[in-house]
């Protein structure tokens, strides 16, 4: 992974202020340090070299709640499913999940 240094990113002849400049600087070096912290946590030198095609192709696709409750005929309580579902789609949605297995630690008893 480069390392990227604060002058490294510096445009002398930029016509933004300096502060603008230490701002966007200091917001690449955050990005790299946690790109870091995650590569060193899986225990990676570099980012995996994967396309979104192939992780769909290798994940396989989980049905939709709704189609879920349906087939096992499932009864809510009083507030509605689409309460629900409004609050979660302000928030975020899930595209993919990857899960990589790790070793287990031996505990002795």
């Amino acid at each position: 992974m480069p390392i990227v240094s604060l002058f490294d990113l510096e445009d002398v002849d930029s016509p933004e202020c300096s502060a603008c400049v230490w701002r966007e600087q200091s917001k690449v070096l955050r990005l790299e340090t946690i790109k870091s912290q995650i590569l060193s946590k899986l225990r990676l030198k570099q980012a995996p070299n994967i396309s979104r095609e192939v992780v769909n192709q290798l994940l396989p696709k989980a049905p939709p709640l709704q189609q879920l409750l349906d087939h096992h005929d499932f009864q809510g309580e009083a507030s509605s499913l689409e309460d629900f579902m409004d609050a979660d789609e302000y928030h975020a949605t899930t595209e993919s999940v990857i899960t990589m297995a790790s070793a287990r630690e031996l505990q002795n008893f």
